[in-house]
C-alpha cells in the first residue's frame, strides 16, 4: 500500500496542497498506535481523520481535527458547518465551532496551521490534486488567504482537507472512543467514523 502525505501549505482558491509520496511503509509488527482513521460510504465517498494534532490539544476547551472528505457519489456534495458533528463517548454531539467563538476561546490556531503545514496529513490512498477543492472554515489572519469559506461544493471524485474545530466533548480523553459524523447536503447516507485518541 502506498502511503501518501498531503501537505497543506497555503489555502487559497488557487493553491492549497502539496503532495509527497513516501513509498511503501508497512506497519511494524505489534504496532497499535494509529494516527489516521478512515471510513467509507456508498459509491466511493470517504472521510479521513488525523488525530496527531488532536492528541496535543486534549486539555484545551476546543480541539482540532484534521479532516479530509472525498465525494465519490453522483452529484454535488455540499459541506458547511452543519455537515460535521463530533460525538463524545457519552453520545452527545458537538457541532463545528463558530469562528468568532473559537477566536475568543482558543489561541493555538496559528500553531495548529503551522504544524499541519510542516508535518502534513498522511493518507493510505492517493488523492488526485487535480480534484482538490479549497476549504477554509477557520482562517488564521496572516496565514493563507484569511478569507473564510463556509461552503465547499465537491463534484464527484473531488475532495478537500481542512483543520476543523469543535468544543471539547464531555468525556474526551486519551483512549476514549469518539465519533465524527459527516453529512453533507447531497449524500443520502452520512459517513460515521469512529476513532480513539491514543
Amino acid at each position: 500500500m502506498e502511503e501518501v502525505m498531503i501537505r497543506k501549505l497555503v489555502i487559497t482558491p488557487l493553491a492549497i496542497v502539496a503532495l509527497t509520496v513516501l513509498g511503501s511503509l508497512p506497519a511494524a509488527a505489534g504496532e497499535t498506535q494509529s494516527t489516521v482513521f478512515n471510513a467509507k460510504g456508498p459509491n466511493g465517498a470517504q472521510v479521513w481523520v488525523s488525530i496527531d494534532l488532536t492528541r496535543q490539544r486534549l486539555t484545551e476547551p476546543y480541539v482540532p481535527l484534521v479532516v479530509a472528505v472525498r465525494n465519490g457519489q453522483k452529484g454535488i456534495a455540499t459541506l458547511n458547518r452543519s455537515s460535521f458533528t463530533l460525538i463524545g463517548s457519552d453520545g452527545r454531539g458537538e457541532p463545528m465551532a463558530k469562528l468568532k467563538t473559537l477566536r475568543a476561546n482558543y489561541k493555538r490556531d496559528l500553531f495548529d496551521r503551522t504544524a499541519v503545514r510542516l508535518y502534513g496529513f498522511p493518507f493510505g490512498t492517493l488523492l488526485d490534486l487535480r480534484h482538490v477543492q479549497p476549504s477554509e472554515f477557520f482562517p488564521v489572519p496572516g496565514a493563507g488567504s484569511g478569507v473564510r469559506l463556509d461552503t465547499v461544493a465537491l463534484q464527484p471524485l473531488n475532495w478537500t482537507v481542512d483543520i476543523l474545530y469543535f468544543k471539547r466533548p464531555a468525556g474526551m480523553a486519551e483512549g476514549q472512543e469518539m465519533t465524527l459524523k459527516v453529512a453533507p447536503k447531497g449524500w443520502e447516507t452520512p459517513i460515521v467514523l469512529h476513532f480513539a485518541v491514543r
